[in-house]
């Protein structure tokens, strides 16, 4: 429920943000998108869901049933003070240096390694260092997200991409509601969307670079 919640404030966020940022978009006229650009935005909001799902939903019923609900309380307010101290330096620090897209890449391998352990072992340790990379992940995601579809597109092309990722979001969260008791699909169905997220990133970011070089 806390999800969808979720889902629907991004909606509403990301309409607002793409009226108050819209002249920065060019080419009005022409609303064709970008295959791998869109590929890209729907596989890593897809990934997004599946790993949130995970982090708010998985985690909290594990630590039900282990009795730590209050060191679930606890790494709640490690992730909310995280991401209140450290998104703008963190976010401007890696995207300055690699690109946003390269930074949605690099947050979801970190979630990918540092969730490992808790899958063989379940303790504070290793349930923090699950906290520590889902919130590196939000620190970039949803920025990076609407920087990638408001830079260099017009404004019928943006609100096309915030709808496919609004969207995208929502078709995660259903589909990692019927697989999160079967480890093997979850883990299936991640591997193959980070390599969506992967491969159309680093051609979307190539792109990105040429064009620029061109210019």
């Amino acid at each position: 429920m806390s999800l969808l919640l979720i889902t629907s404030t991004l909606s509403v966020n990301k309409l607002h943000f793409y009226k108050r940022t819209s002249e920065n978009a060019i080419d009005k006229t022409n609303p064709t998108m970008n295959k791998m650009k869109l590929t890209f935005i729907i596989s890593s909001s897809i990934l997004f869901s599946f790993l949130y799902f995970g982090f708010d939903n998985i985690l909290a019923a594990e630590m039900s049933t282990k009795n730590m609900k209050e060191i679930y309380t606890i790494l709640m307010v490690i992730n909310a003070s995280l991401i209140i101290l450290l998104q703008i330096p963190i976010y401007k620090y890696v995207t300055n240096k690699i690109g946003d897209e390269l930074a949605i890449i690099s947050a979801f391998i970190v979630v990918m390694i540092m969730s490992m352990p808790i899958i063989f072992y379940f303790n504070f340790i290793t349930a923090f260092l699950f906290v520590l990379s889902i919130t590196y992940a939000e620190i970039f995601y949803a920025t990076s997200i609407d920087t990638i579809i408001l830079k260099g597109t017009s404004e019928k092309e943006a609100a096309n991409y915030m709808v496919f990722s609004s969207y995208s979001i929502s078709i995660g969260v259903s589909f990692i509601g019927w697989f999160y008791n079967d480890l093997s699909i979850m883990f299936t169905l991640v591997a193959i969307l980070i390599t969506f997220v992967t491969y159309s990133g680093l051609i979307t970011y190539r792109n990105k670079n040429v064009k620029r070089s061109i210019s």
